[in-house]
């Protein structure tokens, strides 16, 4: 089905946007697609010394297996081989209900996480089902937005 409708007022015929359109629907905007992804940047070196991003360290935090979070304070002095760096590329019908805090733990933990604990595949799979159940009970089951995410392990020095 379509999820974007658009009846034309002269000949009476109705058109629509398939889900498997992509990003660049500059001939939708009149019917409200958007085509401009959102997209944050994030400066790591200013991150890690504490810039303007509000870095520096200041606190270590940890997620337990049961997704309890604990920080204590730290020193601001990052060793090498402390920094994990990851890119997560989702639609937003994930984040349309799930946090971005929340992404970042699941994946976090599917990724680094060398005791046995979750697989990748099975944290992307709590968020995308998180997401899907989120939008079961706002529209009754009666619509669901495309829910998709993407992770890519990044090297950083």
């Amino acid at each position: 089905t379509s999820r974007v409708m658009y009846r034309d007022a002269i000949t009476g015929g109705e058109y629509g946007l398939a889900m498997s359109r992509s990003i660049g629907d500059w001939a939708a905007g009149d019917v409200g697609v958007i085509p401009d992804p959102l997209v944050d940047v994030v400066d790591l070196n200013e991150l890690v010394s504490g810039g303007s991003s509000g870095g520096g360290n200041e606190q270590t935090c940890t997620v337990s297996e049961d997704g309890e979070q604990e920080c204590l304070a730290t020193p601001a002095e990052v060793v090498e081989g402390d920094i994990q760096v990851f890119a997560v590329s989702a639609t937003d019908g994930l984040l349309d209900y799930v946090g971005i805090d929340d992404i970042a733990k699941h994946v976090a933990l599917g990724l680094y996480d060398d005791e046995g604990g979750t697989h990748l595949f099975s944290a992307c799979e709590a968020l995308i089902s998180a997401a899907a159940g989120g939008w079961h009970r706002h529209r009754q089951g009666r619509y669901r937005d495309d829910i998709a995410i993407s992770v890519s392990k990044l090297t950083w020095s």
